[in-house]
């Protein structure tokens, strides 16, 4: 067993602008919100669990390039690209050890963050192999500068 999302709807997205990638592609930016009363929790098969922050104020739910987007739909994977948004924002996501009780704040490498969030979760959500290896090494590849622009967390859980 890879792991479980508990509380699967248990966040908003409010979209909040439209921008153009390279002038020409719409992408649509979110403002996503953790639920307070039963949020989206993803636990692992030893009873650990991870949050995303409750909130960001801009994401793309994916950066899926236009031109992949016909075999990589940008909202295909949605939690774990909220979990995956959220820890590079904040270069680590809320933990809580399997018999614990409060969600601390983990810091968590690039490198762990991906594998946590695009092979673990996006298998957890029905991702095969192919799309597993190809969204995990396309964001290896780029993700470099979107990691750098992220900030430490503002909001504990």
């Amino acid at each position: 067993m890879l792991g479980a999302f508990i509380n699967p709807r248990g966040y908003a997205l409010d979209k909040v602008k439209n921008v153009k990638r390279l002038g020409i592609f719409p992408k649509a930016i979110y403002e996503f919100r953790l639920k307070k009363n039963a949020p989206l929790t993803f636990e692992m098969p030893d009873g650990t669990r991870y949050r995303p922050d409750q909130h960001l104020a801009e994401t793309d739910m994916g950066s899926t390039p236009a031109s992949l987007q016909l075999f990589l739909p940008k909202d295909e994977f949605l939690l774990s690209y909220i979990f995956h948004d959220s820890g590079y924002h904040h270069h680590g996501l809320y933990k809580k050890g399997p018999h614990g009780h409060t969600y601390v704040f983990h810091d968590m490498s690039r490198k762990d963050v991906d594998k946590l969030c695009l092979r673990r979760m996006i298998k957890v959500e029905g991702g095969g192999r192919i799309k597993v290896g190809l969204i995990y090494r396309l964001v290896r590849l780029c993700g470099g500068g979107p990691w750098k622009a992220g900030h430490a967390p503002d909001v504990v859980v």
